[in-house]
């Protein structure tokens, strides 16, 4: 079958969006995992604790191959923060930590989620005696890929550089000719795209 350069052109178009899918997939593939928030750091419970007017609170999480350090800041505006029965559980990206109120008490905290018998306030919410508070709190910086973004494209680079001619003989070997050519040369040319990015940067 005779083709020229706008059959090319029409069929990269058709073909291209299920080149992109399998890179995309490729890149979270590699990428998968990285984020292991059910890694506990730090676990306790059957604890009180107490803290008047003024005073503050800090929930520290140190720094690791995909997160910036980050601290979470709890302050007592009024009352005193009164609290019985106290459990704490700090993952890599989160935390969360629950009381039963035995005191009135204004609190304040940016990028904590504060759940009072079962109702929920963003960043500031008053207890009562004998309430059931729950706070939780996530990582507000933006994460990082445990492996740099150009290493993974060199990687997906590499997999179109072998992919290309070895998807072409198969084809070529199935006498589609057209195809295996064309999506080849488009899988190589990808490959080889990527791999001078990766290079380069």
């Amino acid at each position: 079958m005779e083709w020229n350069n706008l059959d090319c052109i029409k069929y990269f178009k058709k073909k291209f969006p299920l080149f992109f899918v399998i890179l995309l997939f490729g890149s979270l593939f590699l990428n998968l995992g990285i984020i292991k928030s059910e890694t506990i750091i730090m676990q306790g419970s059957d604890f009180n604790i107490y803290l008047s007017s003024g005073e503050n609170l800090n929930f520290q999480h140190l720094a690791t191959d995909y997160s910036e350090a980050f601290q979470i800041t709890l302050s007592i505006l009024s009352g005193s923060l009164n609290g019985s029965d106290g459990k704490i559980t700090i993952w890599l990206n989160e935390g969360e930590m629950s009381f039963l109120s035995q005191d009135n008490a204004t609190l304040q905290g940016e990028h904590i989620l504060f759940i009072v018998n079962n109702n929920k306030f963003n960043e500031y919410a008053n207890i009562e005696n004998g309430d059931v508070v729950l706070l939780k709190w996530t990582n507000p910086y933006p994460l990082k890929p445990l492996l740099p973004i150009m290493f993974i494209i060199g990687m997906i680079g590499f997999g179109g550089l072998f992919g290309g001619p070895l998807y072409a003989i198969h084809k070529i070997k199935q006498k589609e000719y057209r195809e295996g050519f064309i999506n080849g040369v488009i899988l190589t040319s990808i490959g080889v795209a990527f791999i001078l990015a990766w290079l380069w940067s």
